[in-house]
């Protein structure tokens, strides 16, 4: 009696929770939620956050003698221990390893319309946060307390990253492991960076089996082999093939370098092709099986390596178009660590809804702040190929019937409901007067053919951030529904209404054969006919725009998409987009490769480009600008090759280069009083306008002196020009040139040799990135740029751009504000425009500012050299820029 006695003390003194006396490890989900309970969310970790160590806090819960003589005696357990989670571990290894899952290899989930796709994505030992999702998908029908998934149609997905960087690594795997267990054709667990390559060891995961699960194995980290061969039996990624006549389109879910790098879909569109037996399959990437119909993935839903970069988030962010795929990044990690590093206070988790045309599917973010936990809701939903944010009780319009088949009228995709599902409650009918006021969404992407090969950039810029944290949108217990304000746009009546719409495209390609005058006649009326939606919306545009992600001017590029998406993002959120998308590709600053994308985008009927980067890159297409098969619109150069007056398809913002260079070689002279200078100039058509435009000053004055230094596009290596620099010992440099060359240059002519020399820099030199080396160096520079101080300018636009950038935690700079600037504007032209935006009507809008003070910034077009704006401002060291008003003329220009 005494001994019983001892042992119920010694039960009650050790406190914390118990499990059941069967052993099972998590046997229910009732269970789990109440160790949670008596777990401490959060917890001090004795290292950096970057990569916490909780080896004192798992040291402070080992069992000891008493733990351990509790559990000899077979009176309780704690609901998670060692011994239960290593035969969970075999038991899944072996029935993964019979079903052929190993090695590298991927799996297909052949989904219906009805499925709902469930996923997680990066939640590094979020356990608490993860059991809160489970309990709201419990109280909705979703799930049971047993862990089985109510409905066939229920797909979880565990999108890699489950382990590491939270006191609580093994609870979250194991929880993830149950559910594989009980469902093992429903819940995906995708190998993300963190599980492949034993990438784990150097984490939390490795730190906590040498505690917990000491004594299990006699490896350095117990469990190693087993916890190795289990994440090899881990797909590299899901993919959602929908296969049509010609082609097959694909929604990819995966997260790690092969997502990152790119899948050779060649190689698997046979296997994406072909009809299997049940919902899900698998295919080792070492095999080969291809298909007659091009493969094109439309979509990737992954993480984000936050050690490189981080876009501020509530769980869900459209990154933006990389070729023909739409990125979105899922966050579902509301830890210490991510609380700290990045102030993410959010429990999430996305939703896709499967529907008959892939045009219709849906993507949802469900959250709710954890500092507050007032219960996870629907956040947004978007439309998953476009980023358009869908409006509660508002649907996408009505697909035209194709000509052909113009009698025939077309079912509305039908949507599986289901009592128990997520959006239990009915929605209100919206009454007549909101009817009348609603806004049709607009179509989706373009069909697209781009190549084999998936080619992503870590870097690319955040889109689509979509709620803000504490934004009060409705009521409801598990649906938000967002309050907007009435629209004060009356609807358009359509001119004329036909049962099937023409191919417009093809009846202008017609129409160039002909006469200009009659030609314009024509587009005009053409163009008219397009239908126009309610409250003035029209089809959105989608545009495509060439940069380079990788190379020269990589810096430069990604900041430049960072304010195109920037200003995108805005006009999604507002849900009234005249510009669905920028199509960003990597030209890589090298003309042929810039021409076969710009081949492509024609092909997929995309003939606008925004922001295209690079002189000589331009200069590769120029003849289909000349053609006008082609519109660019604010290219990022001011070479004055492209500011002739028969380049009618071609408009520019900022000033020539002939003008940046004699303002440079002027301020040398002049403020300086330079007696000797050196023009590092890239010997191309970037380089040789600013150099045209100091010679051009110079033999003005009749200064002979000064030196020109050529180099090559991509030259990283000045042996050469260092030689010829340090022998005429100049007292001024200019640099006519990008700036990783202007970097490779300083170094290589050494720090103390240009230390005393001044230098002057164009409006290429306003990047972040070199700005920083600079100062790493201790040296200045003074340089020119195409906009104002983005940090501090008082005009509207500069405000606007800053409010934007710090509510997404992007960087500013100067490029950043200048694609935004450029965007901006675009879209204020095109939301003029009656009916169809096309290349004609933007251009001629364009054409027809003249003194129009917008947003600050002094817009007046001059058709001789196709520019808006004429001016620049000098950086000079004080945060007050020096703005320099210019005259361009037609010498200038050309």
């Amino acid at each position: 009696m005494k001994k019983y006695a001892l042992i119920g003390a010694l039960i009650f003194a050790q406190g914390g929770y118990v499990a059941s006396i069967d052993g099972a490890i998590f046997p229910t989900l009732t269970q789990v939620q109440q160790y949670a309970e008596s777990l401490p969310e959060h917890i001090e970790t004795e290292t950096d956050w970057l990569n916490p160590d909780f080896s004192l806090f798992h040291k402070e819960r080992a069992p000891g003698r008493m733990r351990r003589l509790i559990n000899w005696f077979g009176l309780g357990r704690r609901a998670w221990n060692s011994k239960e989670f290593n035969r969970l571990l075999h038991s899944l290894i072996k029935k993964r390893e019979l079903n052929g899952l190993m090695g590298d290899f991927i799996q297909k989930y052949q989904e219906v319309p009805g499925d709902r796709i469930f996923i997680w994505t990066d939640l590094f030992g979020a356990f608490h946060s993860l059991v809160r999702d489970l309990e709201k998908l419990r109280s909705k029908g979703i799930i049971g307390d047993d862990f089985k998934i109510a409905k066939p149609e229920y797909l979880f997905v565990f999108n890699g990253n489950v382990i590491d960087h939270s006191p609580y690594v093994l609870e979250t795997l194991t929880l993830v492991m149950r559910l594989l267990e009980v469902n093992p054709q429903q819940v995906i667990y995708t190998r993300g960076d963190h599980e492949d390559k034993q990438e784990w060891h150097s984490y939390g995961l490795a730190r906590e089996l040498k505690i917990r699960a000491a004594g299990l194995s006699r490896e350095v980290i117990p469990l190693n082999k087993l916890m190795t061969q289990f994440f090899n039996t881990l797909p590299l990624g899901l993919f959602l093939p929908r296969v049509t006549e010609k082609e097959i389109n694909v929604v990819l879910i995966a997260n790690n370098e092969y997502s990152k790098s790119g899948f050779e879909v060649k190689k698997i569109a046979g296997f994406l092709e072909k009809e299997e037996n049940g919902k899900l399959s698998s295919f080792k990437l070492s095999n080969k099986l291809t298909a007659k119909k091009s493969v094109h993935i439309k979509v990737i839903i992954s993480g984000e390596d936050r050690s490189i970069t981080y876009h501020q988030t509530a769980g869900l962010t459209m990154l933006g178009m990389q070729r023909e795929a739409l990125r979105w990044l899922n966050f579902s990690s509301p830890t210490s660590r991510n609380r700290r590093l990045y102030e993410f206070f959010n429990d999430a988790f996305v939703e896709i809804k499967i529907q008959d045309q892939l045009d219709d599917w849906t993507i949802t973010l469900y959250n709710q702040d954890v500092r507050k936990l007032f219960g996870l809701k629907k956040a947004a939903t978007y439309d998953l190929l476009t980023g358009q944010r869908i409006k509660e009780g508002v649907k996408k319009p009505k697909k035209k019937a194709p000509p052909k088949e113009e009698k025939k009228k077309k079912e509305p995709p039908k949507v599986t409901e289901s009592p128990k599902d997520l959006e239990k409650k009915p929605e209100k009918k919206p009454s007549k007067k909101a009817k009348k006021e609603e806004e049709p969404e607009p179509t989706t992407l373009q069909e697209a053919v781009i190549g084999s090969t998936l080619d992503l950039s870590k870097s690319a810029s955040m889109i689509g951030k979509p709620v803000k944290e504490g934004l009060d949108t409705g009521e409801g217990p598990w649906i938000k529904k967002e309050v907007r304000p009435p629209s004060d746009k009356k609807p358009v009546k359509e001119e004329k209404k036909a049962e099937a719409v023409p191919d417009k495209k093809e009846e202008l390609k017609e129409l160039k054969k002909k006469e200009p005058k009659e030609k314009d006649k024509e587009a005009e009326e053409l163009t008219k006919e397009e239908p126009v939606v309610a409250d003035g919306e029209k089809k959105p545009l989608i545009l495509g725009s060439t940069l380079d992600l990788t190379r020269a001017v990589k810096f430069q590029s990604k900041s430049v998409k960072v304010g195109i998406d920037l200003r995108l993002k805005e006009e999604r959120e507002a849900g009234d987009s005249v510009i669905s998308q920028v199509i960003v590709v990597d030209d890589e600053y090298t003309p042929r490769k810039t021409v076969q994308e710009v081949n492509r985008f024609l092909e997929q009927g995309i003939d606008i480009l925004l922001n295209p980067l690079g002189s000589p890159t331009l200069e590769a297409y120029l003849d289909l600008v000349k053609q006008g098969k082609v519109l660019v619109l604010f290219p990022m150069t001011g070479a004055p090759l492209f500011r002739k007056k028969d380049l009618k398809y071609m408009a520019h913002i900022r000033p020539s280069y002939i003008i940046e260079g004699k303002i440079l070689t002027e301020y040398a002279l002049d403020t300086l009083k330079a007696k000797k200078g050196v023009m590092f100039y890239q010997d191309d058509a970037f380089g040789q306008g600013f150099l045209e435009g100091a010679q051009e000053l110079l033999k003005k004055r009749k200064i002979t002196n000064w030196l020109a230094v050529p180099y090559q596009r991509n030259d990283v290596t000045f042996a050469k020009q260092v030689a010829r620099i340090k022998k005429y010992d100049p007292d001024v440099l200019l640099f006519f040139s990008v700036t990783t060359a202007a970097r490779g240059l300083i170094r290589q002519l050494g720090i103390q040799e240009v230390a005393g020399k001044h230098m002057l820099g164009s409006s290429e030199f306003g990047e972040g990135e070199f700005q920083r080396f600079m100062k790493e160096k201790g040296l200045k520079m003074f340089y020119l740029n195409a906009v104002p101080n983005p940090q501090q300018s008082d005009i509207a636009i500069a405000k606007q751009f800053r409010d934007a950038a710090n509510r997404e935690g992007v960087p500013i700079d100067v490029f950043s504000l200048e694609s935004y600037l450029a965007t901006d504007f675009l879209i204020d032209i095109v939301k003029k425009i009656r009916g169809a935006a096309t290349k004609e009507k933007i251009i001629n809008a364009i054409a027809k500012v003249k003194n129009h003070n917008y947003k600050g910034m002094l817009f007046n077009f001059d058709p001789e050299n196709r520019t808006l704006s004429s001016t620049l401002w000098m950086y000079t060291g004080s945060p007050d820029w020096q703005q320099i008003e210019v005259t361009q003329n037609k010498e200038d220009a050309q």
